[in-house]
């Protein structure tokens, strides 16, 4: 929690201040923290599906050398860069996804980023897991934030077109087989969750109490 809450208290300087805005960042933020894990399981899969859908031939090469799974990527998004940033760069990343602007879950687009300028070099010189996890790691300090952001802005605005495309097109393919039965056209699907990386709604998911249902003795 300090990494999240360091750069708040050195901007505020106030203890009460601090406190009730690290307790609003928290709010979006509890789900990367529950015990289970399943906020972050669930934002990784998430990311692993952009990536199929953004950038199919660096999800091909990353399945075969094992690294699909983006595990490189888990500590970046755990505490939004905070670890990967120099201070004033953090500053700037953080306002940026605190405006949820674009969406809610713009590190994902940000993540998704850092994948797409990297990926002639992972494509053509890593083969194999370690490699790949070397590399991402010694990204770590050398990110260019603003370059990212852009990127991650003209992802985003890409992905909302390929999404508007496809649904006109899913729409175009239903008119077509009321009209030619005899013609198969297979709509595209697009997952709930690759469509909620379009909404402004933080996703909220909190810490479940859990009870022993278990008897004594």
């Amino acid at each position: 929690m300090n990494d999240l809450l360091s750069p708040i208290y050195y901007v505020l300087r106030d203890e009460p201040l601090a406190f009730w805005a690290f307790a609003g960042f928290m709010e979006p933020m509890e789900r990367n923290f529950v015990k289970d894990l399943s906020g972050m399981k669930a934002q990784m899969l998430t990311l692993n599906e952009l990536v199929q859908f953004m950038l199919p031939d660096l999800y091909v090469h990353l399945e075969k050398c094992d690294s699909n799974n983006l595990f490189f990527l888990f500590r970046m998004l755990l505490v939004w860069f905070k670890r990967e940033l120099p201070f004033e760069d953090t500053m700037v990343l953080w306002e940026v996804l605190w405006t949820n602007y674009r969406s809610s879950q713009f590190i994902l687009f940000f993540a998704l980023a850092i994948l797409e300028k990297n990926s002639k070099i992972v494509i053509n010189n890593l083969k194999q897991f370690d490699q790949i996890l070397r590399y991402m790691n010694d990204l770590s300090g050398r990110l260019d934030v603003n370059d990212l952001l852009i990127r991650a802005e003209l992802l985003f605005l890409k992905f909302k077109q390929m999404v508007q495309l496809i649904d006109r097109k899913n729409d175009g393919a239903g008119f077509s087989q009321l009209s030619n039965q005899g013609e198969d056209k297979q709509k595209i699907p697009i997952s709930k969750e690759l469509r909620l990386l379009l909404s402004r709604e933080p996703v909220i998911q909190k810490e479940v109490e859990r009870t022993d249902e278990t008897p004594f003795g």
